[in-house]
């Protein structure tokens, strides 16, 4: 069985967890209702309230049940145990996505304090990083 899973951070191309998808397939660019936080070596997405406008932009990959849970090891997942979990895994429904309309899929939620963490207001992370390391403010 596979599974559609969204990823928005370091899991994207051209950054330093890609080579954790290999062996899935990309499958589409899409947004979803969320937002997102600079956490220092990673990003964080929270939901967002409903009619709140913020998007998280990424990209939607199929992945099978062992590299789901790959994934999930890799996220700070702890199953049966939502407390001890750095992100969670949950269904989010994605905004635009092309011929993908109002697909849902999963996507890993930070689970921690955002205390000191700056939103990432462009819903961008490769973006807000281009932007950061040249010294442009977003």
């Amino acid at each position: 069985m596979n599974y559609y899973i969204f990823i928005y951070g370091t899991l994207l191309p051209g950054l330093g967890l890609h080579p954790h998808m290999l062996g899935g397939s990309w499958v589409a660019d899409a947004r979803c209702h969320a937002h997102l936080y600079d956490l220092g070596e990673y990003p964080g997405m929270t939901r967002s309230m409903p009619g709140d406008p913020s998007c998280v932009t990424g990209e939607v990959y199929t992945v099978d049940e062992s590299h789901l849970h790959r994934l999930d090891e890799l996220e700070g997942l702890v199953p049966g145990n939502d407390e001890a979990s750095l992100y969670l895994r949950q269904r989010i429904t994605l905004v635009d996505p092309g011929n993908l309309l109002s697909f849902e899929v999963w996507g890993y939620f930070y689970n921690g304090s955002l205390t000191g963490y700056p939103r990432i207001h462009s819903g961008d992370y490769k973006e807000y990083l281009s932007c950061k390391f040249s010294g442009l403010r977003e």
